[in-house]
C-alpha cells in the first residue's frame, strides 16, 4: 500500500455543483481537511455532498473561515466524487490516498 498526501481542490466556487475531487479506481481517500472562506460581502450557503449524500449545510458569514470537521478522517471510496455548492465561497480538501 502507498499514501499519497494531496491538495485535491484549492479554488473559487463557482454557480452550481462543483466537483472538488473523484477517487481514482483502486483508490481509497480519506479527507485530512476541509476550509472554506467567505470573501463576499454577505452571507453564503455552503452545502457538500459525498457521492451524492448531503453531508455539510452551513450559513458562512461574509468574511468567515470555517473548518469542516465534520468531515475529517471520512473515507471516500474508488468512484466517489466530493461535491460542494456555494457560488464565491474559497474552498481547499486536502486528502490522502491509499492506493
Amino acid at each position: 500500500m502507498t499514501t499519497t498526501y494531496k491538495q485535491a481542490f484549492n479554488d473559487v466556487l463557482i454557480a452550481g455543483t462543483n466537483a472538488l475531487y473523484t477517487a481514482p479506481a483502486g483508490t481509497l481517500a480519506q479527507i485530512r481537511a476541509f476550509t472554506a472562506h467567505n470573501p463576499t460581502a454577505g452571507a453564503v450557503d455552503l452545502v457538500v455532498l459525498v457521492d451524492g449524500n448531503q453531508f455539510v449545510k452551513k450559513t458562512i458569514a461574509a468574511d468567515a473561515t470555517l473548518v469542516l470537521s465534520e468531515l475529517l478522517n471520512h473515507q471516500v471510496n474508488a468512484g466517489q466524487v466530493v461535491d460542494a455548492t456555494g457560488t464565491g465561497l474559497n474552498l481547499i480538501l486536502s486528502l490522502a490516498e491509499v492506493v
